[in-house]
């Protein structure tokens, strides 16, 4: 065998980025995946994927909780992990108008009296753990357990329990749309959209 034939050079060239670290808590290597979403709203946020194995553990397994994904768990791992800055629940509530963070609705009761309910937004991070804490064992949702919840940290006048409605009618109706008020002011949240836009910028980069 020739010197040549044993003799092969590579030559690799690594690309390397230069970028602003918003903050200092997070050391990447410059190789780095990186991408940057741009919300409904106009604002910039800059993901950054730090890695396999990181994310394995401390955004796929650290978002684990009885067996099933927690969203809690797992947006507070995106936003300490993935999202490049200081973000956390108190910055997106923030981004939510105050008009929206109120809302009421009437029910007829028996003796034909109109009562007006008052809903008041409890928070980011309270709504997607009313829904954590309302799980069953096989990951369902206890309607008893959530509309208990509703009642004491949603609907913030009258103030009621379960008790209430054994006196009075509406329960079907201020329960729904209590579960609507919620859903529609953390769906269409700034939160929600950079969520799903981190969750499949990880998705995209895991696989």
């Amino acid at each position: 065998m020739t010197e040549n034939n044993e003799t092969q050079t590579n030559e690799t060239a690594t690309k390397t980025t230069t970028r602003k670290k918003a903050t200092p808590k997070k050391n990447y290597s410059k190789t780095m995946k990186q991408e940057v979403f741009t919300s409904k709203a106009g604002n910039k946020y800059r993901f950054t994927y730090p890695g396999t194995f990181f994310v394995q553990q401390n955004v796929i397994d650290a978002s684990m909780a009885a067996g099933y994904q927690s969203k809690p768990l797992l947006y507070e791992a995106l936003m300490k992990n993935i999202l490049e800055g200081d973000y956390d629940w108190d910055y997106f509530d923030k981004q939510i108008k105050d008009e929206d963070k109120t809302n009421t609705a009437t029910a007829k009761d028996h003796d034909g009296t109109k009562i007006e309910y008052t809903y008041t937004y409890p928070g980011l991070k309270r709504q997607y753990q009313m829904v954590e804490e309302s799980k069953t064992v096989n990951g369902s949702i206890s309607m008893a357990e959530f509309n208990k919840q509703l009642m004491q940290r949603v609907i913030t006048s009258p103030q009621i329990k379960f008790d209430y409605w054994d006196h009075h009618d509406g329960y079907n109706p201020i329960m729904t749309e209590g579960n609507y008020f919620l859903g529609t002011v953390g769906g269409e949240s700034e939160f929600e959209e950079v969520m799903n836009a981190a969750s499949d910028f990880v998705n995209r980069m895991f696989r």
